[in-house]
């Protein structure tokens, strides 16, 4: 890791990192940077991509001795088998997100002086 993007913080060490902004399709969400700086919204072979994963499984690893393939078998935490509703909770959950930043837009007129006011 490059340790130049490591600034230190009054308590925390912390990475920054630019954000990059992907223009939306949806108007509710343009020009809103909370929600341009998020992933773009993906499709269900993005996902499906993103998500599964199969633990490395060669058939050499089946000669080692037992005291490596106790450490072997330990790889199964890599499996992860992707059902539709996994792709339905993404969906939900980057849905809530976009829903609740796209009233938080600090570029709306007024955004600023709204937060005043919850006081």
């Amino acid at each position: 890791m490059d340790r130049s993007t490591w600034r230190s913080a009054p308590f925390l060490r912390c990475r920054i990192i630019a954000a990059e902004y992907n223009d939306s399709l949806i108007p509710d969400y343009q020009k809103n940077p909370l929600i341009e700086a998020l992933p773009p919204i993906w499709e269900k072979e993005q996902g499906l991509d993103m998500l599964q994963g199969y633990p490395d499984n060669q058939e050499a690893y089946r000669q080692c001795p037992p005291e490596l393939r106790l450490h072997l078998v330990r790889n199964v935490m890599k499996f992860f088998e992707f059902i539709p509703r996994h792709m339905d909770l993404e969906q939900r959950i980057a849905s809530m997100l976009r829903l609740g930043y796209a009233v938080r837009n600090p570029g709306l007129h007024g955004y600023y002086l709204d937060i005043n006011k919850k006081k």
